[in-house]
């Protein structure tokens, strides 16, 4: 993880355009709402360039907002959706020839705030992150269009893994997350306490030393499991995560290990059993 912050690209971008600072706080959480559902964040590149604002796989839009020539908000969605009043749905003219078909979603940085909290809109975006990979432009490597960009997953790491300690039935909130409909209840991890656990101890595992990045190159950067000391199921109220001393970075395996006997083992414990 890098300590790239995109907060603060994104507001120094705005303060020569005074006709849309006004909107800082809605651009910021639009972004936010598409890095948190793109399915691909190790394809996927963020660029703040001149005109815009924009994340990109391939050689096609995620996400932009557009200073200059059609200027507003463009998102990829599956498919158009019910009408939304100051919300334009349109063909995505370089999936017409595939046989996954795309649509733009279209509005101005003023009607913004109409798609930030709308489920549905998120849900249809993921499922395009997802499946724009089928399409030609979508899968194609272009280095040239990814200069001046930061790689997603080097700054972004909020992926949910289930695991035993995460499943639950019968709380609803909690600080450190909230109740999310998967095939179960799950808590859904604080992407922000992970990401400084993973600053402060990288994203190596702690059990065995395992380095992605090392192993599998770019495709590995920025992937690991963070793995709550005490398991959130025996906590049952309210707590402040530290991340520093409540996370620990581990490989899937070591982390399925670690949970595999009905008392969760300690690190040290499983580290005493690995055969080297």
């Amino acid at each position: 993880m890098t300590d790239f912050d995109w907060k603060k690209e994104i507001s120094s971008w705005l303060i020569n355009k005074k006709s849309i600072q006004s909107y800082e706080r809605d651009l910021i959480e639009f972004f936010n709402n598409v890095f948190e559902n793109t399915c691909y964040p190790e394809k996927s590149f963020f660029g703040v360039l001149k005109s815009s604002i924009s994340l990109t796989i391939g050689g096609l839009y995620l996400a932009a907002y557009s200073h200059g020539t059609e200027a507003g908000i463009w998102l990829l969605v599956d498919k158009p959706h019910e009408s939304i009043e100051g919300v334009h749905f349109m063909p995505v003219k370089s999936t017409n020839n595939s046989n996954v078909k795309l649509t733009w979603l279209h509005l101005s940085i003023e009607n913004l705030n109409l798609i930030l909290k709308n489920k549905a809109i998120w849900d249809s975006y993921k499922l395009a992150s997802q499946i724009v990979i089928n399409v030609p432009l979508g899968k194609s490597i272009r280095e040239d269009r990814n200069q001046n960009k930061t790689r997603l997953s080097e700054f972004w790491q909020d992926e949910i893994f289930i695991f035993p300690e995460e499943i639950i039935t019968q709380f609803k909130t909690f600080t450190e997350g909230s109740v999310k409909q998967i095939t179960v209840n799950a808590y859904e991890r604080d992407g922000k306490a992970r990401q400084e656990c993973l600053k402060i101890h990288k994203c190596i595992c702690k059990v065995c030393g395992f380095d992605f990045e090392k192993t599998y190159g770019n495709l590995g950067r920025g992937f690991i499991h963070v793995h709550h000391i005490k398991p959130l199921f025996e906590i049952k109220k309210e707590y402040k995560v530290n991340p520093e001393e409540d996370l620990v970075p581990v490989c899937p395996n070591c982390h399925a290990m670690l949970h595999r006997r009905k008392e969760v083992l300690s690190i040290n414990e499983l580290k005493a059993l690995i055969h080297r």
